[in-house]
């Protein structure tokens, strides 16, 4: 009798392709990936800056991207987050 130790099955992350051990309802590696494709053309912070200080206003700036003013709030979030991480 021989005991192999479980080995889980590996799937490849399909935006950078780095192998890692599946688990229910994972698709990417890591929130970099995940965040890869969830906001893939948006704006950047920058962007939202530039134009928060042309326009002086959120929902011009919203508007101006075509974006709700949620999003871009979000986006703005998301990056204070990543600001705070470092």
């Amino acid at each position: 009798n021989f005991s192999h130790p479980k080995t889980k099955k590996q799937i490849i992350c399909p935006v950078c392709g780095n192998k890692f051990p599946k688990s229910t309802g994972k698709i990417y590696c890591s929130d970099e990936c995940r965040n890869s494709v969830k906001y893939a053309g948006y704006p950047t912070i920058e962007e939202i800056e530039e134009r928060y200080i042309e326009l002086k206003n959120w929902e011009k700036v919203a508007q101006s991207f075509n974006l709700t003013r949620k999003v871009i709030q979000g986006i703005r979030k998301r990056s204070n987050k990543l600001w705070e991480r470092e």
